[in-house]
């Protein structure tokens, strides 16, 4: 057939109606079926598949007294990290504070035994990921501490409320702000402008005038 009566006849193809169009299109279907199967190309033969691993850390058991793979390490410390978050990020009851700490020592005993035991190499390899994390529960023990000493503070003058200075009061509102999360600079003294204190969280800046 020449190029001329196959441009006619897929004219004709595009143009025709019912089964006349049916048969066609099916007589074309088991040509292009045929053509494939005689010459497969590179897209169409099978791709040998390969088997692998979504996570590389196994799960960690806080019943079991020893990690025994690197990949039971890897486990521990993804385990220790959400538990470091969970004591320090969340508001808590003492139980699950209580709970939270004994899961915190509990796994980094675990790790440090593991590492203790490993060949140097790997122990060097992995020794900052738990520096980073012992890092990460200092600096959340230490926030805890300043806030619980806040509001400590806060309920003693609280309860001294009415007699306290006006410098005394401005450091009662600063601490207040700070026990919620800012960061405050107090500005307090002749040439304020009224501004007394200077709060930042996140994106948020605000200026504060205590009047007492």
């Amino acid at each position: 057939m020449s190029a001329g009566e196959e441009e006619t006849r897929s004219l004709e193809t595009m143009e025709c109606l019912g089964p006349q169009c049916a048969s066609m299109l099916l007589e074309w279907l088991r040509a292009r079926t045929a053509e494939v199967e005689q010459s497969p190309s590179r897209e169409s033969r099978p791709v040998a598949l390969r088997q692998g691993l979504l996570w590389t850390a196994a799960p960690y058991s806080e019943e079991s007294p020893v990690i025994s793979s690197e990949a039971e390490f890897a486990g521990a410390l993804e385990h220790l990290r959400y538990a470091v978050f969970r004591r320090f990020a969340n508001q808590l009851t003492r139980a699950e504070r209580t709970r939270l700490d004994n899961t915190i020592e509990n796994t980094l005993f675990k790790i440090d035994r593991y590492l203790d035991r490993t060949d140097p190499a790997l122990r060097q390899r992995l020794a900052p990921e738990v520096a980073d994390v012992r890092q990460a529960i200092r600096d959340g023990r230490e926030t805890f501490e300043k806030l619980r000493t806040q509001a400590r503070r806060a309920e003693l003058k609280l309860a001294q409320l009415t007699s306290l200075s006006p410098e005394s009061f401005e450091e009662f509102v600063a601490e207040l702000f700070e026990a919620l999360g800012y960061q405050v600079e107090q500005t307090g003294g002749s040439g304020d402008e009224g501004a007394d204190l200077r709060l930042r969280r996140k994106d948020v800046l605000a200026i504060v005038q205590c009047k007492y």
